[in-house]
C-alpha cells in the first residue's frame, strides 16, 4: 500500500522545485507590481494582452508533449535518448511553422502594427522553449534540485534585466526582448546537463516510429492545452475588443495574484507523478488511495489560499499596486474562488494521462473553454471585468468538477473529489 511515507519521500523532490516556483512567483509578483506602476494601466493592458495572444500560440507550438514525456520516460527507460530527441525536434519544427506563420501574417497586415511587432519578438520565444524536453526527462529521473538551480539561474538573471529596464525607464519592446533572453538562458542551462549525462539531442536518434506514437497520444492534448489557455486569456482578449487596454490592465492586476499561486498544485503534482505511475502498477487500491490524498491535500490548501485572499484582497491591491488599481480588488475576490477548482483540475489531468484518457481531457478541456467563451459574450460586455471573472469561475466549476457527472469514467474520481472536500484521507 503507497502510504504518506511514500509521498513524504517522493515530495522531497518537490522541496527543491517548490523553492524553486516560490522564488519564481516572487521574482514574477515583483516584477508585475514594478511594471504596473511602471507602465499605468493602459500599457500594462497592453503588455498583457500581447502575452494572452503568444500563450495561445505557445501553447500550440507545445505539440501537447509536455503532458506525456514523463509518463513516456518512465516506462520507456531503454529508449528515453530516442524520445528525447525525437520530442525535441519535432517541437522545432513546428515551432518554426509557427514563427513563419506569424511573420507572415505580420508583413500582411495593416493594422495594430506595434502589438504585431511585439508578439513577433515574443515568438521568437518558441524556438527555445522545444528544450523544455530536457526538464521532463529530469523529472521522469526524480531530479528536482537540478531542474531547480538552472531555474533559479533564469530567474536570477531575469529579474535583474526588467528591474534594470524599469530603472532606466525603457521602452516597451526590451521587456519582451527580455522573454527570448529567459528563454535562450534555460536553454543553455538544460544543454549543460544534458551533455554531462552524456546524452544528445542530435537528429541521428530521431525515430519517426516514436514520433508517430507521440503525435497519436499527444493529438488530444494539444487541442486540449489550447483549450485551457483559450479560456485562461479569452477574458482578457475580449476585455481588449469590448473596452480596451485600461480594463485589461485593472484585470490583470487580479490574474497576476491569483495565478502567481497556481505553481503550487503543478508543482505537487509533477513530483508525485512517478508515484501514481507506481501506484498503479501495485494496485487499484493503493493507486486511489494515492489519488484520495492528493485530491484531499490540494483542495484544502486551496480553500486555506481562497479564504486569505476574499477576506484582505483590498489591502493587498492597494499596498501592492496603489490606489489607480483599487478596481482590481473587487475582481480578485472573485477570481480566488476559482482557485479550488484549478487545484482539483491539475490533479484531475494526471490521472487522465496516467489512464491515457486524453480523449476525456480533450472533451472536458474544451467544455471549459466553450462556457467561459459563451459566458464572456454575455457578462462582459454587461459587467466588464467583474463579469470576465464570473465567467471564469463557473467554467473552471464546470470543467473540472461537474463533468464528471456526465462521463461514467470518471464517476470514481468525482467520488474522491467530493470525498476530498470532507477532508477523506484514507
Amino acid at each position: 500500500m503507497i502510504n504518506f511515507y511514500d509521498f513524504k519521500r517522493y515530495l522531497f523532490n518537490t522541496n527543491w522545485l517548490m523553492i524553486e516556483h516560490v522564488f519564481r512567483a516572487a521574482a514574477t509578483l515583483l516584477i508585475s507590481i514594478l511594471l504596473a506602476r511602471y507602465l499605468g494601466p493602459i500599457q500594462f493592458g497592453t503588455f498583457n494582452f500581447i502575452i494572452a495572444i503568444y500563450s495561445i500560440i505557445h501553447a500550440l507550438s507545445k505539440l501537447g508533449l509536455d503532458g506525456i514525456l514523463v509518463r513516456d520516460f518512465v516506462n520507456n527507460e531503454e529508449k528515453e535518448k530516442n524520445i528525447l530527441s525525437t520530442s525535441f525536434w519535432l517541437k522545432v519544427s513546428f515551432s518554426i511553422f509557427i514563427i513563419i506563420t506569424v511573420a507572415i501574417v505580420f508583413m500582411l497586415s495593416n493594422r495594430d502594427s506595434i502589438n504585431y511587432s511585439y508578439l513577433m519578438i515574443m515568438s521568437c520565444v518558441l524556438i527555445f522553449q522545444s528544450f523544455d524536453v530536457i526538464q521532463f526527462y529530469l523529472e521522469a529521473k526524480v531530479l528536482g534540485k537540478v531542474i531547480a538551480i538552472c531555474k533559479f539561474v533564469q530567474v536570477a538573471i531575469s529579474t535583474a534585466l526588467k528591474i534594470f529596464l524599469i530603472y532606466i525607464e525603457a521602452n516597451l519592446y526590451f521587456f519582451f526582448i527580455v522573454f527570448v533572453i529567459d528563454a535562450l538562458v534555460i536553454s543553455i542551462a538544460y544543454l549543460s546537463v544534458l551533455n554531462r549525462n552524456a546524452f544528445s539531442l542530435f537528429p541521428k536518434y530521431f525515430r519517426i516510429n516514436i514520433a508517430k506514437k507521440l503525435i497519436s497520444d499527444s493529438f488530444p492534448l494539444i487541442i486540449s492545452a489550447l483549450a485551457v489557455i483559450v479560456y485562461m486569456r479569452i477574458d482578457q482578449i475580449m476585455l481588449n475588443y469590448f473596452f480596451g487596454s485600461y480594463e485589461v490592465g485593472i484585470y490583470s492586476i487580479s490574474i497576476k495574484l491569483s495565478e502567481a499561486l497556481y505553481f503550487i498544485p503543478i508543482i505537487i503534482t509533477t513530483s508525485v507523478f512517478p508515484l501514481l505511475i507506481a501506484a498503479k502498477r501495485k494496485s487499484l487500491t493503493s493507486y486511489m488511495q494515492s489519488m484520495q490524498i492528493l485530491y484531499t491535500a490540494l483542495v484544502w490548501l486551496a480553500i486555506f489560499i481562497t479564504t486569505f485572499i476574499f477576506f484582505s484582497s483590498d489591502l493587498i491591491v492597494n499596498l501592492l499596486f496603489g490606489d489607480i488599481y483599487a478596481e482590481s480588488a473587487r475582481v480578485l475576490k472573485i477570481h480566488a474562488l476559482s482557485m479550488v477548482f484549478v487545484f482539483i483540475g491539475v490533479a484531475s489531468e494526471k490521472y487522465l494521462i496516467n489512464e491515457n484518457l486524453t480523449t476525456i481531457s480533450l472533451k472536458r478541456t474544451l467544455t471549459g473553454a466553450i462556457s467561459n467563451i459563451v459566458l464572456n459574450i454575455f457578462l462582459i460586455p454587461k459587467m466588464g471585468v467583474i463579469g470576465a471573472a464570473i465567467a471564469t469561475l463557473i467554467s473552471q466549476f464546470i470543467a473540472n468538477f461537474m463533468y464528471d457527472l456526465f462521463d461514467k469514467r470518471l464517476h470514481n474520481q468525482l467520488k474522491l473529489k467530493v470525498k476530498a472536500f470532507l477532508f477523506y484521507v484514507k
